[in-house]
């Protein structure tokens, strides 16, 4: 493939990325992950965020990789992959061309009660 090719396919794949933004919830969890495990370790709570941000990536190329959860605001939900006891809440918008992450959980939180109860 010559390198014009690549670069033409490089800028299209680009083009398709979805944005994402971090709600205000999203980065208070964030702040307050990072504060809980830091107490302890701030190296592995830098860790823990520098996945979240892998993760974000991820799913501004495949948004759709979570799980849609009805039982949940119709939100999203991916497990975070290295960190599985932390959960990705998210909706998408403006058809697919925005991933809105919605809130970051730790998985033995009451999500019911994190989420805001039923609809």
């Amino acid at each position: 493939m010559c390198s014009e090719n690549l670069l033409s396919l490089v800028r299209g794949r680009l083009e398709q990325m979805a944005k994402v933004e971090f709600s205000q919830e999203a980065r208070d969890d964030l702040r307050s992950i990072w504060h809980y495990i830091a107490g302890d370790n701030p190296d592995a709570a830098n860790r823990v965020i520098t996945e979240v941000e892998k993760a974000s990536e991820q799913l501004a190329s495949h948004p759709r990789m979570g799980t849609l959860r009805p039982d949940y605001h119709n939100l999203y939900l991916w497990p975070l992959p290295k960190f599985r006891n932390y959960l990705i809440f998210y909706r998408l918008k403006e058809e697919d061309s925005v991933v809105q992450i919605v809130r970051v959980l730790q998985g033995s939180q009451d999500l019911r009660k994190s989420l805001g109860g039923d609809e």
